[in-house]
């Protein structure tokens, strides 16, 4: 849908609105109470912003893949592109090294824990 939007619009403007988008899914997952302030509505929210999101980088990928084609230089168009992928697998494996290096540093209380560096008292 988004790349159809691209080829009305311009891949600007639908790069443009895949950032708005993804902003507003993280946005709303940040602000969404939790399940104890509103029951059953708080995972029904965080679904529908992660399926925002999800839909965003969906439509992600064309548009920047034909920015990067056009953008690059003749001989180094592949090269170019093929950062894109790259980057999503270096970020990848950084999330994860990231996890097993948080799991292999913290007991499993503190990985447990809800207070994410704050004292009990909120202080």
């Amino acid at each position: 849908m988004i790349g159809a939007y691209a080829d009305r619009a311009g891949r600007r403007a639908a790069m443009i609105l895949t950032i708005v988008l993804i902003t507003v899914g993280t946005m709303g997952l940040a602000l969404t109470p939790s399940y104890a302030s509103i029951g059953v509505a708080a995972p029904c929210i965080v679904i529908l912003c992660r399926m925002v999101q999800g839909f965003a980088l969906g439509g992600e990928v064309g548009p920047v893949t034909a920015f990067l084609v056009e953008a690059a230089p003749v001989g180094q168009r592949a090269l170019y592109t093929s950062w894109q992928l790259a980057s999503q697998g270096i970020a990848g494996f950084v999330a994860g090294a990231l996890g097993m290096a948080l799991s292999s540093s913290l007991s499993t209380g503190d990985l447990e824990s809800r207070s994410y560096g704050v004292a009990e008292n909120g202080a």
